[in-house]
C-alpha cells in the first residue's frame, strides 16, 4: 500500500516518541527534586537542634535513662493479669456506679420517710451533723481533743459519776415543783438523810481533790 510508511521507519518513530515522554517526565522530576534542595539542605541544620532541644530537656527532667527503665516496670505492672483483673473489676464498679447511687437514694428516702413518723426531720439533721463534725475536725486541728483523751474525763468512773448525775438531774427536773420553796430549815433536816449526806461526802471530798489540782496547776488559779 503507497500510504504506509515502511516497518523500520515506524518503529524508529515509536522508539523517539517514547524517549521523548521519558526525557520529559525525567525533567518534571527533576524540577520537583529543585525544590526540595532547600529542605535538604536545611535538615542537618534542623537534626542538630532538634537533637538539642532534646539535649536540653534530658538534661532539664535528670536521667532519662532512669525514667525509661521505670517506665517500662510501670507498663510490666500494669500489665500483669491481676492487675488487669483488678482494673476490669473497677470498670465494672464504675459502670454499676449509677445503680448503687440509685439504691443508696432510694435507701435514704426510705430512712427519711421512717425518721419523719417518728417526728425527726433528717434535712434538719445533716446540716447540724456537719457543723458538729467540723467543730470535732477544728478542736483535732487544735489539739484539744488529744488533750481531752489523755485526760480522766473519759475515765470508766468519771463516765459512771456523770451519768449519774445526768440521771439525778433529769429526774429531779421532770419531778419539781416550779414552786416549791426550801430554806435554812429544809437543807438542815435533808443533811439527815442517807442520799444527801452521801452527796455532801462526795462533794467535800471533790472540793478537797480540786483545790489540790488547782494548786499543781498555776494556769487555772484566779
Amino acid at each position: 500500500m503507497f500510504g504506509s510508511p515502511p516497518p523500520g521507519r515506524a518503529g524508529a518513530q515509536d522508539t523517539a516518541a517514547l524517549l521523548r515522554s521519558i526525557d520529559a517526565r525525567l525533567e518534571r522530576i527533576e524540577a520537583r527534586l529543585a525544590q526540595l534542595d532547600p529542605l535538604l539542605d536545611a535538615a542537618p541544620g534542623a537534626l542538630a537542634m532538634l537533637g538539642d532541644g532534646f539535649d536540653e530537656l534530658a538534661r532539664g527532667l535528670g536521667d532519662m535513662d532512669a525514667r525509661g527503665r521505670a517506665l517500662v516496670a510501670l507498663l510490666e505492672r500494669a500489665t500483669r493479669p491481676q492487675t488487669l483483673a483488678q482494673l476490669h473489676a473497677g470498670l465494672d464498679l464504675l459502670e454499676s456506679a449509677p445503680g448503687l447511687v440509685a439504691v443508696v437514694g432510694d435507701g435514704f428516702d426510705e430512712l427519711s420517710r421512717a425518721a419523719a413518723e417518728r417526728g425527726l426531720d433528717l434535712n434538719a439533721v445533716v446540716p447540724q451533723l456537719g457543723r458538729v463534725l467540723e467543730g470535732a475536725l477544728r478542736r483535732v486541728a487544735d489539739g484539744q481533743l488529744a488533750d481531752l483523751l489523755e485526760s480522766d474525763l473519759l475515765d470508766p468512773a468519771a463516765v459512771a459519776a456523770l451519768g449519774s448525775a445526768a440521771r439525778a438531774m433529769a429526774a429531779s427536773h421532770g419531778q419539781r415543783d416550779a414552786n416549791a420553796r426550801a430554806g435554812l430549815m429544809a437543807l438542815w433536816s435533808a443533811t439527815r438523810e442517807p442520799s444527801v449526806q452521801r452527796t455532801l461526802a462526795l462533794t467535800i471530798d471533790f472540793a478537797r481533790r480540786f483545790g489540790a489540782e488547782l494548786s499543781t496547776a498555776p494556769a487555772l488559779n484566779p
